[in-house]
């Protein structure tokens, strides 16, 4: 059961805030939401959040 558990603590770290893009990336918040609308990033908005895959944003990278 502990095995269950932290893997999906694993995955959790798998989808980044938009947020912790931009400090990955040293850049605002703004422009990883604009580049993100633009489809310059790898993301996708939910609801009024954009919510990016660690994977997707390091073969950015």
């Amino acid at each position: 059961m502990e095995a269950i558990k932290d893997s999906t603590k694993e995955h959790l770290h798998d989808i980044m805030t938009a947020k912790e893009v931009a400090e990955y990336l040293r850049m605002s918040h703004k422009t990883v939401i604009n580049r993100a609308i633009r489809g310059e990033l790898p993301g996708k908005q939910i609801g009024s959040l954009w919510r990016f895959s660690r994977k997707s944003i390091e073969q950015f990278v």
